[in-house]
C-alpha cells in the first residue's frame, strides 16, 4: 500500500487498524496525513508483519486504540 502526496485518512473506525490495515507487505506514506482514527488496535495505523515508512511530511497522530498502538 502506498499513499501519495495529499492523501488523507481520517474519522474512520475498524476493530483492527482503525486508519489502515496490513498484515504482510509494505505501507509507504509520502506527505500524507492519518489522523483522528480509532480501532481496538492500532487507531491510526495496525501492521502486523508489515513493514510501516512514513516519508517526509507524512503525520500519523491524534488517534485512538482501545487496545494496543495509539
Amino acid at each position: 500500500l502506498r499513499l501519495e502526496t495529499g492523501s488523507r485518512v481520517t474519522s474512520n473506525s475498524a476493530t483492527n487498524g482503525g486508519g489502515l490495515f496490513s498484515q504482510a507487505g509494505t505501507v509507504t506514506l509520502v506527505a500524507s496525513i492519518v489522523t483522528g482514527n480509532t480501532g481496538d488496535n492500532g487507531g491510526g495505523i495496525f501492521s502486523q508483519g508489515a513493514t510501516t515508512t512514513l516519508e517526509t511530511g507524512s503525520t500519523v497522530g491524534a488517534n485512538d486504540a482501545g487496545g494496543l498502538g495509539g
